[in-house]
């Protein structure tokens, strides 16, 4: 479920863009979609400090990479795209929901849903590291952790973890 609210927070600075574009013409729609967008943005952040009470598990690192490196792909990927977004009939809604369908499936297949920039914003950053068992986790860590050292950091998903 954590993913789930990650990767939905994520889409806020896109639903923002969006709901701007269409304040001007849809006042009720644009505004909504600002609502919606300012209401993901916390829900991620909330979620992400919620999981951080959970019992630190111990987990050695064995090499480390910083994938913050990885938000101009998001940003290509979720903002671009809606900076020129017009549906004026249903041809383009139907092309922008098949785009949107896709980009939610490789999402869910991913931990791009992990990037998030509301979690950039407040300072944490998106390690890619290698445990000694030789396993790959994401760590999200307002610090980088060190190669070769033993992490206490709160499990998000299987596959990712928050340091304290």
């Amino acid at each position: 479920m954590t993913r789930l609210w990650l990767f939905l927070s994520s889409l806020a600075p896109g639903l923002l863009v969006v709901g701007i574009r269409y304040l001007g013409e849809h006042t009720l729609a644009g505004g909504l979609t600002v609502g919606l967008a300012l209401l993901l943005f916390p829900i991620g952040l909330l979620t992400v400090y919620s999981r951080r009470s959970i019992e630190p598990v111990p987990t050695q690192i064995d090499s480390i990479k910083d994938e913050t490196l990885q938000i101009p792909t998001y940003l290509v990927t979720f903002i671009l795209p809606f900076l020129f977004v017009t549906v004026d009939d249903p041809y383009n809604l139907a092309a922008y929901s098949v785009f949107m369908l896709l980009v939610i499936l490789m999402l869910v297949r991913t931990e791009i849903s992990i990037i998030n920039p509301g979690l950039l914003f407040i300072g944490f950053k998106i390690f890619d590291a290698t445990t000694r068992e030789g396993t790959s986790v994401m760590v999200i860590s307002k610090t980088k952790p060190r190669v070769n050292s033993t992490i206490y950091a709160s499990p998000i998903s299987p596959q990712t973890l928050i340091l304290r």
